[in-house]
């Protein structure tokens, strides 16, 4: 299903951003780089999001060595401010910033920016998705982030969008520490329960010109008594939420080629889809 650019229906409270993936082809031919898996010492989950399927070899092997297979078009990423550190520096564990409300919406691709006016001043909060979103935009808000500076640069972060009442909105993370990771408090998705799903799939060689090996995972997304397990470049469905994961990925890194390399990723985004 094509991306409706810059679909915006604010008529009084209501937003609604995209619909699905481009076409592969508009995709080759977008400059974009907001949308980049991950901080430059992130090596690329073997193929770019956004353009593996299920034979990306060349060769008739399928792309990865255990299925569920990974799926063309997904994108999963999320920013706040640009990946920079709340200030004062270093943050709390999570840093809330309260009071918000969105003050201006855009669109470019699969890539939706929102700028916030909360009680600190403005933010900028990035959502990639392939899904496309939907929510009323209208009354106060709550980000809250997690910055661990596991990475080189410290843009590692997860982040949580929620109404004033504390309801859920969206949720996300673009960092090597998995979604119950120590770092992370345990209610910090709630209602969701989001945790990493390892020794998945086998240890697969990895991009011919790398100095690591890949080991895809998958996270589970957990609700009442329902859960979904998505795998690396997969999404799925709970409840009335869209679950994306762009990267769920181990590393064997060859340190004497590449030590800026991190063990693991996760690029994910929890989303409210638009309604059918």
């Amino acid at each position: 299903m094509v991306v409706d650019r810059v679909k915006l229906a604010i008529l009084g409270v209501s937003l609604v951003l995209g619909c699905g993936p481009e076409p592969e082809q508009e995709q080759e031919q977008d400059t974009d780089t907001s949308a980049s898996t991950g901080p430059a010492s992130e090596p690329s989950s073997g193929t770019a999001v956004g353009t593996s399927t299920a034979d990306d070899t060349g060769t008739g092997d399928p792309a990865s060595v255990c299925d569920p297979q990974p799926v063309e078009g997904i994108a999963a990423e999320i920013r706040l401010d640009g990946g920079t550190a709340p200030v004062p520096a270093p943050p709390a564990t999570p840093y809330v910033f309260t009071a918000c409300t969105i003050s201006s919406s855009s669109d470019a691709g699969q890539v939706f920016t929102f700028e916030l006016d909360c009680a600190d001043g403005g933010h900028t909060l990035e959502v990639t998705t392939s899904t496309g979103l939907y929510f009323d935009t209208a009354g106060e808000l709550e980000l809250a982030v997690i910055q661990t500076f596991s990475t080189l640069g410290g843009e590692d972060q997860l982040v949580t969008l929620r109404r004033a009442d504390g309801q859920l909105v969206l949720a996300g993370g673009r960092s090597p520490v998995a979604p119950d990771g120590s770092a992370v408090p345990a209610d910090f998705f709630a209602p969701l329960d989001v945790a990493l799903v390892p020794d998945v799939c086998a240890v697969d060689a990895g991009p011919s010109d790398g100095c690591f090996t890949e080991e895809r995972q998958a996270l589970r997304f957990m609700l009442g008594g329902d859960s979904v397990e998505v795998y690396d470049r997969g999404s799925g469905a709970l409840a009335t939420f869209a679950l994306v994961v762009a990267i769920a990925m181990r590393y064997g890194v060859d340190e004497s080629e590449c030590s800026d390399v991190p063990e693991t990723w996760y690029e994910w985004v929890v989303v409210p889809p638009i309604p059918d």
